[in-house]
C-alpha cells in the first residue's frame, strides 16, 4: 500500500498494514462513557508538568532530553524485525480479545 504524504501520519507509518481502525476522538469516548471531566483533569494534573512548567516557554534542555532518550531508548539504533514475531503475536492476542470483547 502506498500512502500519500497527507495519508501518512509519521515518516515510520508501516506500509504493510492493509487496514487500519482509527480510534475515536477523546471526547467521543468521554461522553460514550460518561467520564467525570474534573476527575479527568484531577488525574492530568497528576501525570506530569505541563510542558510550559518544564521549558518556561524556550527549548527543552538538553540536560532533560538526555534523560528522557535514556530512559525510554528514543535515541537508540532502531532494533530491526528482529522483535515483529513478539510484537505480531502480542497484537494478534489482543485482537483476539478485542473480537472477543465486541
Amino acid at each position: 500500500m502506498n500512502l500519500t504524504s497527507e495519508e501518512k501520519t509519521s515518516l515510520t507509518d508501516d506500509e504493510r498494514i492493509e487496514n487500519i481502525t482509527p480510534l475515536p476522538p477523546p471526547e467521543n469516548l468521554i461522553r460514550f462513557f460518561k467520564l467525570d471531566r474534573s476527575r479527568l483533569a484531577e488525574i492530568a494534573s497528576r501525570i506530569g508538568p505541563d510542558i510550559e512548567e518544564i521549558n518556561h516557554g524556550g527549548d527543552v534542555r538538553a540536560d532533560l532530553i538526555e534523560n528522557f532518550a535514556a530512559r525510554g531508548g528514543y535515541l537508540k539504533p532502531a532494533e530491526g524485525e528482529g522483535k515483529l514475531p513478539m510484537v505480531e503475536k502480542l497484537v494478534d492476542e489482543d485482537l483476539a480479545r478485542i473480537a472477543v470483547a465486541s
